[in-house]
């Protein structure tokens, strides 16, 4: 079976407050000094190019994606935090957790465990975590990307607008316009339990984002949910879904 996962909105050891500075500064930089006139004319502003770059952490690559004006690709060396700064006084981290603009990282364990699952698959680049006296925070922590994304999402007709609604927007043209995606919102494990999800879709994929399902930030298989436990690191809430 999978797990869905789901971070909780409140600041905490899995959603850190905080920022990385230094890593605003540095773009703005390379857009200012270093990037050519033919890249700087695409994005148009150093905020259009940063929010681009924080894309590459959550969003599927090699694709152009609504709003953007280029194709996804992953961070170059310059775009990869090296710091996250907190503002708050951090007390404890999990072994997974998600920072500003949806930026995941994870503790060395984590990250072993899913490299031994899934080789070469997903990428990770050393962080140090800051303390708001910008003191560091003990241990070894890597900024994640999630390197694999599925269609796995079953529509059952007979559950929609009671589980899942259509994503749509209005367009002054065209009316009501459906976007592609899905919404799923729930806060039981219930109603995650009737989330289906293809077996056949998700064949070997141990951690996974569904490109078209709104609401779940990301899943994990069996073989990685338990290999967690028995770690005994902790993870964000997470939920069983239905596998058919």
């Amino acid at each position: 079976m999978a797990w869905a996962v789901r971070f909780k909105s409140e600041i905490g050891q899995f959603f850190p407050d905080g920022d990385f500075p230094e890593l605003r500064e540095r773009l703005h930089t390379y857009f200012t000094q270093e990037m050519s006139e033919k890249e700087r004319a695409i994005f148009g502003h150093k905020v259009g190019y940063a929010r681009w770059v924080f894309e590459k952490f959550t969003n599927e690559v090699g694709i152009l994606h609504p709003g953007d004006r280029a194709v996804l690709t992953l961070p170059q060396d310059h775009e990869w935090p090296v710091a996250f700064q907190a503002a708050r006084p951090i007390k404890s981290l999990g072994s997974l957790f998600k920072t500003i603009n949806r930026v995941l990282a994870v503790d060395e364990a984590m990250k072993d465990l899913i490299e031994g699952l899934e080789p070469g698959i997903h990428q990770f680049r050393s962080i140090t975590i800051l303390q708001p006296n910008s003191e560091a925070f003990p241990g070894s922590y890597f900024t994640m990307i999630i390197g694999q994304f599925r269609d796995s999402f079953i529509l059952e007709p007979e559950t929609e607008g009671t589980l899942w609604n259509r994503s749509s927007y209005l367009d002054p043209v065209k009316g009501r316009t459906f976007t592609g995606a899905y919404t799923f919102s729930a806060l039981s494990a219930e109603r995650y339990a009737r989330l289906p999800l293809s077996s056949a879709t998700i064949a070997d994929a141990h951690l996974w984002r569904e490109r078209n399902l709104i609401g779940p930030d990301f899943f994990i298989s069996d073989a990685l949910y338990d290999a967690i436990k028995k770690a005994k690191l902790k993870i964000p809430q997470h939920f069983k879904v239905k596998e058919a």
